[in-house]
């Protein structure tokens, strides 16, 4: 709820524009969250051919809670969600995936999906979520680059929320993290995309 709220206060009419194709994506975090977004649809979907619910839905609930509203719209608050000088596909890319992620939540959140729909149906699609067709995974989406990479940087950001709770670190003081990497080029990437993740675990790369 609280994820379609934001979407609608920063850019109200990114439901009604189409998603960007895998070579448009400039952005990690948009091909990594749209990556995982295919593996989610598969995995419900197998789950529930297979009447397996309660897989299908912590699948979902994983995916919405974790991937979309700890992950992805946290990192956003920093990018382009909110930044007016920054392009819109990021917003665009949101939009596609509470949508979809809303379908997929249909039939465990009839109720709530249903009124989030309203709001939150794309263009051309059908006015009640009850008819509306039901997502199949696109494989030019899936990114396994993107999802090393954040992969990465999420275990780095675990361990160092880790180390503050078991020193009783004080919020507001930011230790300074060290990574040993094997070459320059890829301690120059993981700074890059650290810089990103700093605020969430309070550290200095």
């Amino acid at each position: 709820w609280n994820a379609a709220r934001f979407l609608l206060a920063v850019d109200p009419e990114a439901v009604r524009r189409p998603l960007p194709s895998p070579s448009d994506l400039t952005s990690e975090d948009d091909q990594w969250i749209l990556s995982r977004l295919q593996h989610t649809t598969t995995h419900v979907t197998r789950e529930l051919e297979r009447f397996r619910f309660h897989e299908a839905a912590n699948a979902i609930y994983e995916f919405v809670w974790h991937d979309v509203c700890d992950w992805y719209l946290e990192l956003s608050k920093d990018g382009g969600l909110q930044s007016q000088g920054q392009t819109t596909a990021s917003r665009t890319v949101l939009a596609h995936v509470l949508s979809t992620s809303l379908r997929l939540l249909h039939p465990f959140m009839p109720f709530v999906t249903e009124e989030l729909w309203a709001h939150l149906r794309p263009a051309k699609s059908s006015v009640s979520l009850m008819h509306a067709a039901w997502p199949t995974a696109q494989q030019r989406y899936v990114n396994r680059k993107a999802e090393q990479r954040m992969a990465q940087f999420q275990t780095i950001t675990r361990e160092v929320r880790e180390v503050r709770r078991e020193f009783l670190i004080e919020g507001g003081h930011k230790p300074t993290v060290c990574v040993k990497t094997r070459s320059p080029k890829e301690a120059e990437r993981i700074k890059q995309g650290l810089q990103r993740f700093s605020r969430l675990a309070e550290m200095e790369i």
